[in-house]
């Protein structure tokens, strides 16, 4: 079966948590002033931004590499308190309606001039309900994240201290329009359902096998 198929497959059976989707809210103001602190260290003070390994999501028209951060010597466990604070997660669960663990993180990254974020749908078990975070940017015009769900496609700017929350299964999303600025710089956070018969059988059984197959 093709990843097209299973992702089509899946979304057929995850539940749907909101009404719509996605919510567009602010990040909390103390989480923010962490995260754009960890940028500009990163970024001016240590140097510590490295290209990403590519994965097939995420290229580049100027063949830019999207930059994250991790530079030798630069352990940083400040995005894992952001990631599992009550505060953050609580504004999730408000949004999704029900218990979530923290799964993954990733970030800052940074995109240059010219990327593009193909259209995608996110890990099957660990990427159910996620947060994508404007940290900062130079850009010359919005760029937009799109999400789709039955044929339905709506175009979203997320403002600069800003997140999308959103169900990362149930909406494909991407970003066609290629970055047109200098950078942007967006952190990610991923969570679960605490209890996994939220979900529906068949759909567990799938996206067991189909975990694997997502790199993104």
């Amino acid at each position: 079966m093709t990843l097209d198929n299973l992702s089509l497959r899946l979304q057929e059976m995850v539940p749907h948590f909101s009404e719509r989707g996605y919510a567009v809210v602010p990040v909390p103001e103390n989480l923010y002033s962490t995260l754009l602190e960890i940028f500009i260290e990163g970024r001016y003070m240590f140097d510590a931004f490295l290209p990403e390994k590519p994965h097939g999501i995420v290229e580049s028209a100027d063949r830019a590499p999207t930059l994250v951060l991790g530079g030798t010597g630069f352990g940083d466990n400040r995005p894992s308190l952001i990631h599992e604070s009550p505060q953050l997660i609580q504004i999730l669960e408000d949004f999704c309606g029900c218990s979530l663990k923290p799964t993954y993180w990733y970030g800052p990254r940074l995109y240059q001039r010219g990327a593009i974020l193909h259209e995608h749908i996110d890990r099957p078990l660990s990427h159910i309900i996620s947060a994508s975070m404007h940290v900062d940017s130079d850009l010359d015009e919005p760029w937009n994240i799109s999400v789709e769900s039955g044929g339905i496609k709506k175009e979203v700017n997320i403002e600069k201290g800003h997140m999308l929350l959103y169900e990362g299964v149930r909406l494909n999303h991407f970003r066609k329009a290629p970055l047109n600025g200098r950078w942007y710089a967006g952190t990610f956070m991923h969570y679960t359902v605490s209890d996994s018969r939220v979900l529906p059988t068949d759909y567990l059984e799938l996206a067991q096998q189909a975990q694997p197959c997502f790199r993104f």
